[in-house]
């Protein structure tokens, strides 16, 4: 219970980082590329597993959308801010992490169920 939701305080954590810390100047240019793809993918791949822990390890692809939908909501959100701007290689990034997580969850659940 007690990793359910520490988990889910720090996806919230994450989340509120994201929305909040990215719209602060310092986020301008705060990763250069091609690190600023890893730091997506990152970030991003955590987000999926610290979901995934909160909600009690169930659901993984309910929990790859909610964090693709968060993504795209960030870089819609980044379309409005000045210094930013919405790109599709961030997206691109932040999938490829939430599609690794995923899927080693996946692979993971398959390798409990025949167990």
């Amino acid at each position: 219970m007690m990793l359910r939701v520490v988990s889910t305080i720090i996806a919230v954590l994450i989340v509120v980082g994201i929305f909040y810390g990215g719209s602060q100047d310092y986020a301008i240019g705060l990763f250069q590329h091609p690190y600023d793809k890893w730091a997506h993918g990152a970030v991003y791949g955590l987000l999926t597993y610290s979901f995934w822990l909160g909600k009690g390890r169930g659901r993984v692809l309910w929990v790859a959308a909610l964090v693709l939908a968060i993504t795209l909501l960030d870089e819609y959100h980044q379309g409005f801010l000045d210094g930013r701007y919405a790109s599709l290689g961030d997206i691109l990034a932040s999938l490829t992490g939430i599609a690794s997580i995923t899927l080693a969850l996946l692979v993971l659940n398959m390798r409990e169920r025949v167990k």
